[in-house]
């Protein structure tokens, strides 16, 4: 079963990278276990119960700048990328600690074995495209809600198997709103942000994103988490009791 698409067609970035361990030393600026303490400590004051997904994230985390919009960058098999390009800064030290901290825990979900969980999926999209466009576009009319609810249930069950379009879903909700592509996007961007921009279409990039969001932070919008709050207990829920993939 594959969850984790290649390529992010939103963002028109890769989704994961597989570099060599001397690339990954070539780009690198400074890494994160340097500075572990002060992560704990900042973890521990926004009282983040994230314990040995915490430290595990910390020991996978490299601070990097390369071409990539995302600040969250994978590198399989085992590195959490946190791109500083996109934050716009030229010193490390003005790096948000708490921003850090959000983008390793998000980034530690590519290394969890997480269950498929479809119902959770169309939830939470659900939610998030209604307070995107619910109103503006009627989704909450009645005839037209049943339409929208029917082409995403379509979408969602294509995650399962990988092979989600989202092209083809903007395509058939453009038939319904006469939002297109452009418009799909530019509406988005000012509710999830670039960084999360990809829980359209890929399940890990949600999962990630709604728990980057938990934490406050310059990166991971927490209206991700507003959308539907006990859609996003679920995801924590989910995102706790996975196993890390040995």
């Amino acid at each position: 079963m594959r969850l984790i698409k290649d390529h992010l067609e939103l963002v028109g970035a890769p989704n994961f990278y597989t570099w060599s361990s001397k690339k990954i030393n070539s780009i690198t600026l400074a890494r994160c276990a340097a500075f572990r303490t002060v992560f704990e400590d900042a973890a521990k004051k926004i009282k983040a119960p994230f314990n040995k997904n915490l430290l595990e994230s910390i020991d996978l985390s490299y601070i990097v700048s390369i071409n990539s919009p995302l600040v969250l960058n994978i590198n399989y098999p085992n590195a959490i990328l946190i791109n500083i390009k996109p934050l716009k800064i030229d010193n490390l030290c003005k790096l948000d600690i708490y921003t850090t901290v959000a983008t390793m825990m998000a980034g530690i979900t590519f290394f969890k074995r997480l269950p498929f969980n479809e119902a959770i999926v169309f939830d939470f999209l659900k939610s998030l495209l209604i307070r995107i466009f619910g109103k503006r576009f009627g989704l909450l009319v009645s005839s037209r809600k049943t339409e929208f609810e029917k082409i995403l249930r379509e979408y969602v069950s294509t995650w399962r198997s990988g092979v989600q379009d989202i092209d083809m879903f903007i395509s058939q909700f453009n038939e319904l709103t006469k939002i297109d592509k452009g418009r799909f996007v530019a509406y988005s961007l000012k509710y999830t942000g670039v960084e999360g921009l990809p829980v359209f279409e890929d399940y890990y990039r949600l999962i990630a994103c709604v728990i980057g969001s938990t934490i406050p932070n310059k990166v991971f919008k927490p209206t991700l988490v507003a959308a539907n709050p006990a859609v996003a207990n679920q995801i924590a829920s989910l995102w706790h009791n996975a196993k890390r993939i040995s």
